[in-house]
């Protein structure tokens, strides 16, 4: 079988992944400005949004996870900037479609995002089973776990009890890990091999090794104390 490896940036033997660790927020800060990944929680598993608002069908409004004792390491998630501001926080999108967009509710009491270039200023508060993020308009930010939705948008005052709670995880600190060609890891049709000794995970952290087989698209391969991005198709 023919050898394919795929290294990311241009085939390089040698290079850096940026891994960021973002920690949960469990008590309430004196200070909410600062780096957050928003995320809703099932198990062990997060579901993270993504900076859009889009139900199953048109491709959802978020990507997954591991946490992993309160923790989440990623590379790729979509971050949002919360800053203070008169009023409370506003709330901007780091990266994807809507980067730099600030996040808000709808002007009446209606579910959706607004995505717009002005800052609007949202109340954040830490409740029992979750961070409570209130617009303006006194709607507020949760999750749809429904099967055809999944995605996090803010709902009307009569429906957001419906919907789930969701978490902020606060980023904490970047690290940049070695990424070298392990000699024996190759893909060819959706399999990773040689990886037999190590773990599988997306770019956002997310463990799939027991996934080998089927799979499709970018993943991060550690074995041996390496590390290694690789492209399966």
């Amino acid at each position: 079988m023919k050898k394919i490896t795929f290294l990311v940036a241009a085939l390089c033997a040698t290079m850096m992944v940026s891994a960021a660790d973002y920690v949960k927020v469990v008590t309430e800060p004196t200070d909410w400005a600062g780096t957050y990944i928003i995320v809703y929680e099932d198990e062990t598993t997060a579901y993270v949004y993504n900076g859009l608002d889009q139900n199953v069908a048109a491709g959802g409004g978020y990507t997954s996870a591991t946490i992993a004792s309160g923790k989440i390491t990623a590379t790729d998630a979509v971050e949002v900037k919360v800053a203070a501001m008169t009023g409370g926080y506003s709330i901007q999108v780091g990266s994807g479609d809507n980067a730099d967009k600030y996040v808000s509710g709808k002007t009446t009491d209606a579910n959706g995002i607004v995505y717009g270039d002005v800052a609007i200023a949202n109340t954040l508060a830490l409740e029992s089973d979750g961070v409570k993020v209130t617009s303006p308009s006194k709607v507020v930010l949760r999750f749809n776990k429904t099967a055809t939705e999944m995605r996090f948008r803010y709902y009307k005052s009569t429906s957001y009890t419906g919907q789930a709670p969701i978490q902020f995880y606060k980023k904490e600190s970047t690290t940049a890990i070695e990424n070298v060609e392990l000699s024996n890891v190759y893909a060819n049709n959706g399999t990773i091999y040689g990886a037999e000794n190590g773990r599988i995970y997306t770019i956002l952290g997310m463990d799939v090794t027991e996934q080998n087989g089927s799979l499709n698209g970018i993943y991060v391969v550690k074995a041996n104390g390496k590390t290694q991005k690789i492209a399966v198709k």
